[in-house]
């Protein structure tokens, strides 16, 4: 299996990739969405991209990728997506959080219900970042969010980090 993972500690792709990703749509599954899951990264429809790409571009990382439908042609433009920034900007004061602590290394927890506050001084004109301590949940702001609503993107599910 070739790896698309980046070294420990850093987002994004392998540079360069050992070959194109590619997917495949099953049989009898629901049609693919805009965004969709693959673990560590994500599968954006090329309308998902564009709307990334005009609100963040720093933000993220794409790298194309082959898409077959389940009779065999070829899909619509897929890419693999990855959220590259991380920024630690909560603002631990302000937010109502577990903290537990690993080994030594501070982790958030959300698990039962938080409200979580940003330190906005760190987040500037950030739009979409990776809160290292909190998990696999990317932190965005209303200008994404709505910008992926008014495009009418699917598979995109969004929570309001001062109510989890």
């Amino acid at each position: 299996m070739m790896g698309f993972y980046p070294p420990r500690g850093q987002r994004g792709f392998v540079d360069p990739l050992p070959e194109t990703p590619h997917a495949r749509q099953g049989r009898g599954f629901r049609a693919v969405r805009d965004l969709e899951s693959l673990g560590r990264y994500w599968m954006a429809s090329q309308r998902t991209k564009e709307v990334f790409e005009s609100v963040d571009p720093e933000g993220f990382a794409f790298v194309p990728c082959d898409f077959t439908l389940p009779d065999g042609s070829k899909g619509d433009p897929r890419y693999l997506c990855d959220v590259i920034r991380e920024l630690d900007a909560i603002d631990e004061e302000k937010s109502q959080v577990r903290i537990k602590y690993d080994q030594g290394a501070k982790i958030y927890s959300v698990a039962g219900g938080a409200s979580l506050a940003f330190d906005e001084a760190k987040i500037g004109s950030v739009r979409i970042f990776e809160q290292p301590q909190l998990g696999t949940s990317f932190i965005c702001d209303d200008i994404l969010r709505d910008a992926c609503k008014s495009a009418k993107l699917t598979g995109i599910l969004f929570r309001d980090a001062a109510d989890l």
